[in-house]
């Protein structure tokens, strides 16, 4: 809002610490602060601020006052300034709450003004015009009527079964062609589904009723499907079905929280990712997280790395390649990474600011990625 001469322009802004608003030195608080530009000068000032922070100016017509919106404690309240004294003063207090903790585009409260006299203040306040003597704090409710037209529709309704005996899915995840091109897995609905290509309908590859199934990987003859389970109360495995019959065995039957597990070319061992939990998962069985890798008959898993995501063999089976994730100044490097069997001879083979999965082409001739 301008001055009345015209001199000033005032407004409120958002005096939040950080890294892109201005640090509010005076209250050491996140709040709004109302400053003004000198048109004269093009000099900016701070007017007014402090805990309860300052939002909506609204200059007097005389020029002599300055109305604004602060919060005492919990509740808006309707302020005057003194624009030559500086001193402050309530003048209403039944105002509604101000959204100064708001991303507020238009405000954080709505306009108010005051009469040509320069007396009273009209604003609005619980659903109400009203209007306020500066002086003596008595306000009065200003009654009015509007007149509207409005058109009201019948509501669109539609009858839902919210549990039929069969459901459409919409959606697959970790669609995954066998290394023959005959079949497909993916999951839907939480399930691992097989498929026979090019004519064929879907089928559970297993029988499991309790846990979900994710992240399933073909071994390279086509006869088995390596994925992870969860179970809220078992937590996860890594677990390996029979692709025809659907058979499974607990390859990790170790609980945790196991993701990406992937075939070596020779069928023999596995590699997967052992992630941790919290948030949304139960937090026990979180520590030790890495690659790790197992053999296919049994045995003890062996950690290679205690980081990266999305791990592969490389096509001579002699290496592990996978994402590694590490800061760059601003942003991140986002790199191709490989080490041997061992976890040893760490190398880094291609480095991208956006890339989001590395796959090595079976003939190991070439790399695909996706930013």
């Amino acid at each position: 809002a301008f001055s009345p001469d015209g001199r000033y322009l005032y407004w409120s802004r958002d005096a939040t610490p950080g890294p892109t608003f201005a640090y509010n030195k005076d209250s050491n608080e996140q709040i709004y602060v109302i400053e003004r530009l000198d048109m004269e000068t093009g000099e900016t000032e701070r007017v007014t601020g402090g805990p309860g922070g300052a939002c909506r100016p609204t200059p007097s017509p005389d020029g002599e006052s300055l109305a604004f919106i602060r919060r005492v404690r919990g509740q808006s309240v309707l302020y005057v300034r003194d624009l030559e004294s500086g001193r402050e003063r309530p003048v209403y207090d039944a105002m509604d709450r101000d959204n100064q903790e708001a991303w507020a585009l238009h405000g954080v409260y709505p306009v108010i003004d005051w009469t040509p006299d320069s007396k009273s203040i009209v604003f609005w306040a619980k659903g109400k015009i009203r209007r306020v003597d500066v002086e003596t704090g008595e306000a009065q409710v200003i009654p009015f009527e509007a007149s509207a037209t409005h058109t009201i529709h019948e509501t669109v309704r539609f009858d839902v079964d919210v549990a039929p005996d069969t459901n459409r899915t919409k959606m697959v995840r970790w669609a995954t062609v066998s290394p023959r091109g005959d079949r497909v897995v993916f999951q839907a609905l939480g399930k691992l589904y097989v498929r026979s290509f090019p004519e064929g309908e879907p089928r559970r590859l297993t029988s499991e009723s309790d846990a979900f199934e994710f992240y399933p990987a073909w071994s390279p003859d086509g006869t088995k499907i390596v994925y992870t389970s969860w179970d809220d109360e078992e937590l996860g495995r890594v677990m390996i079905a029979d692709a025809r019959t659907g058979n499974v065995s607990a390859l990790v039957d170790t609980p945790g929280h196991y993701v990406e597990p992937a075939f070596s070319p020779d069928g023999k061992t596995v590699v997967y990712r052992k992630t941790s939990g919290g948030y949304l998962r139960d937090g026990a069985w979180s520590d030790d997280t890495g690659l790790y890798t197992i053999p296919v008959d049994g045995g003890e898993p062996s950690e290679l790395t205690d980081s990266g995501s999305l791990p592969q063999f490389t096509p001579d089976g002699q290496r592990v390649a996978y994402l590694a994730v590490e800061p760059d100044g601003v942003g991140q490097k986002r790199m191709l990474r490989s080490v041997d069997l061992s976890g040893n001879d760490e190398r880094t083979h291609l480095t991208s600011g956006l890339a989001t999965e590395y796959r090595i082409a079976p003939s190991g001739d070439w790399v695909a990625w996706r930013e």
